[in-house]
């Protein structure tokens, strides 16, 4: 089977170290810069949850701007999108080259829009919906913290995403099973990375941004881990007011979501869980990096003009994450 890591950075790395010496599994990464540099001559040294250091010789590395070996092109079973959301359009294009006739192709992005990009650029009934709660940091180039072990979760991207807004934007994908996607799926779990199937991705997609929209800009703008959000009790509320006016808006989409409560005790559990992660929003700050706040509470601001819905908090956050980007000197 191969398998290509496009945007080979912090969840990337994890998952490229997971799956490396698993028999009859080759993998491709795609990065760049002093990652490319470290993964081709170094490796990968994980820490965390597992305690490794992964040879060089375990993967391809394909640098950015290079060609793609061509023993790869329309040959790949799946590819694996992991790079920031701005990059989403560039791997895209990578991972139209490289699938093969049968191939897939999913993101383990923040945001809702990769797929609606994956499904234009590679074609729909190439694309399966995917989310993942494993956390990662990239400590230094080749040095990849796994600090938090979660899941992954594929489903097909033909379940009704409801209507209004989110849906006019969406067409209806092939349908994809669980029993089309059984090699990845042992795969992924011989590699420890406790994959899952579900019937009904978007409405997981969505929980996902809530939790995005309620940690990161948050804990960006204070500058704290995110078991600050959790501990102090005025962080908590906002966090948690944050996330229920962004699901408001998925509700007014037509989006099937947990009741309020039960919302709440998924953020509070992801809190306690990840207390001592620092999101990526606060990562790409204090690295000097433009973040994803347009990909997470950017999206859920855009729908709710659409909808003519006011989502005062949201709309606040993405205004002082802009402020923060601006005084920034951006890498």
């Amino acid at each position: 089977m191969k398998i290509a890591i496009l945007g080979a950075g912090a969840i990337g790395t994890v998952i490229a170290g997971s799956l490396a010496s698993i028999p009859n599994v080759e993998l491709l990464l795609s990065s760049r810069g002093e990652q490319a540099l470290a993964l081709m001559t170094t490796g990968l040294k994980l820490t965390g949850v597992v305690e490794k250091e992964i040879s060089a010789s375990e993967w391809l590395v394909h640098p950015e701007g290079a060609e793609l070996p061509e023993n790869w092109i329309r040959q790949t079973d799946y590819c694996i999108v992991c790079g920031k959301s701005a990059s989403t359009s560039d791997l895209a294009e990578i991972a139209t080259q490289l699938l093969s006739q049968e191939g897939l192709v999913f993101s383990l992005q923040n945001g809702i829009l990769a797929e609606k990009i994956l499904s234009e650029k590679c074609g729909e009934h190439r694309v399966i919906g995917a989310i993942t709660t494993h956390g990662a940091g990239r400590l230094s180039p080749g040095n990849t913290q796994w600090a938090g072990e979660g899941n992954i979760v594929l489903g097909s991207m033909n379940i009704s995403a409801g209507e209004g807004a989110w849906a006019a934007e969406q067409s209806t994908p092939i349908s994809h099973s669980i029993d089309g996607v059984g090699d990845l799926l042992d795969v992924l779990s011989e590699g420890g990375l406790s994959p899952q199937w579900t019937e009904d991705i978007h409405s997981m997609l969505w929980v996902k941004l809530l939790i995005n929209c309620a940690i990161n800009p948050i804990a960006a703008i204070c500058g704290v881990e995110n078991g600050a959000l959790f501990e102090i009790a005025e962080l908590r509320e906002q966090s948690a007011a944050v996330m229920l006016e962004a699901a408001n808006v998925g509700r007014l989409s037509r989006i099937n979501l947990p009741p309020d409560e039960e919302l709440i005790n998924t953020l509070n559990d992801v809190l306690q869980s990840t207390a001592n992660n620092s999101c990526s929003m606060l990562q790409d700050i204090r690295n000097g990096k433009l973040t994803e706040i347009d990909a997470i509470t950017g999206e859920v601001v855009r729908i709710a003009e659409i909808l003519g819905m006011p989502v005062p908090l949201n709309s606040q956050l993405l205004v002082l994450i802009h402020g923060i980007e601006s005084g920034l000197k951006i890498n």
